[in-house]
């Protein structure tokens, strides 16, 4: 409801003007996703996690964007990235698993989803090392 389009613009003004306030990297996308642009918050959340490459957040809402215009390979790879950055490596292997098996991705999308997958994999083996170590 309300003024949508002036309320994107000055979003978009904002994030100029503040470009490392990050709660705008939120918002913006959400604001983008209840307008039904979900392609325009797909591509703003790239953009968004380059800058913030760190924060899990940013992976659930581009998870969320990819969700809304069906791209399942990604969706699941978002949120696997959300999950790895909060510790939640488990949580990260079953939605890598999940991109692995979409048939929507290209090869090079893939081919990362199945590397990460392999890397969350290792650093679960890792964990469960230093946990059997320190056990003893």
């Amino acid at each position: 409801s309300g003024d949508r389009p002036a309320a994107l613009k000055r979003y978009a003004a904002a994030l100029s003007r503040y470009p490392a306030h990050k709660q705008l990297y939120v918002d913006y996308p959400d604001a983008l996703l209840k307008q039904g642009d979900s392609k325009a918050a797909v591509t703003f959340m790239e953009t968004a996690i380059a800058k913030f490459p760190n924060d899990p957040t940013l992976f659930e809402i581009a998870a969320k964007a990819n969700a809304a215009i069906g791209n399942k390979l990604q969706q699941h790879r978002y949120l696997g990235e959300a999950y790895a950055r909060s510790g939640n490596l488990q949580g990260a292997v079953e939605q890598f698993t999940l991109a692995t098996r979409a048939a929507d991705g290209d090869f090079f999308q893939a081919s990362m989803v199945q590397a990460r997958l392999r890397e969350v994999r290792a650093e679960m083996a890792e964990a469960i090392r230093e946990r059997r170590t320190a056990n003893r």
